[in-house]
C-alpha cells in the first residue's frame, strides 16, 4: 500500500514538471502621450467653484415636519423625492413652506433620522408661504 502511495506520489510530482509550451506574449496596448508640462493649464479657483455651483442640481420642494424620532424637517422634492437638509435656515423650517435651491449630496455629516436623502442647501428661497401650517395642531 505504501509502495503504491509513493509511487502514485512521485508521478504526479514528475508530471507537474513538464515543459509546457511558452504562452505567446500578448500585444500591450500603445500607451497614451502624457502632456508635456508646457502643454498643462490651470483654471482660476473662481473659475473652478462656479462650475462646481453650476453642477449642483437645482429644485423645488416643501418643507415638512416629519414626526418621527424626535421630530425634525425635512423637504418633500416637486418630484416626490424626499431630501433630509443639514443646513435648512431656522427661518424656513415651517410646515408646508415651498421654497427653491440648489443642493449637493452631503456625505460629511450623519444622522439618526432614517428618513429622506442627506443634503446641503444652497441659496434657498421662499416661493410661497400660503401653505405654511403648525405640525402641533
Amino acid at each position: 500500500m505504501k509502495t503504491q502511495i509513493l509511487i502514485a506520489s512521485l508521478l504526479l510530482a514528475t508530471a507537474g514538471c513538464q515543459d509546457e509550451p511558452a504562452a505567446k506574449p500578448q500585444p500591450q496596448p500603445e500607451p497614451e502621450p502624457r502632456p508635456q508640462v508646457s502643454q498643462l493649464k490651470s483654471e482660476p479657483v473662481e473659475k473652478v467653484m462656479q462650475q462646481a455651483h453650476e453642477k449642483q442640481a437645482q429644485m423645488s420642494g416643501t418643507v415638512k415636519y416629519i414626526a418621527l424620532e424626535g421630530g425634525f424637517f425635512g423637504i418633500i422634492g416637486a418630484d416626490g423625492q424626499q431630501l433630509l437638509p443639514s443646513n435648512l435656515p431656522q427661518e424656513m423650517q415651517k410646515n408646508g413652506l415651498v421654497i427653491s435651491f440648489g443642493m449637493r449630496p452631503d456625505n460629511e455629516t450623519m444622522g439618526i433620522q432614517q428618513w429622506g436623502t442627506r443634503v446641503v442647501l444652497s441659496n434657498p428661497k421662499v416661493v410661497d408661504d400660503r401653505g405654511v401650517s403648525d405640525p402641533s395642531h
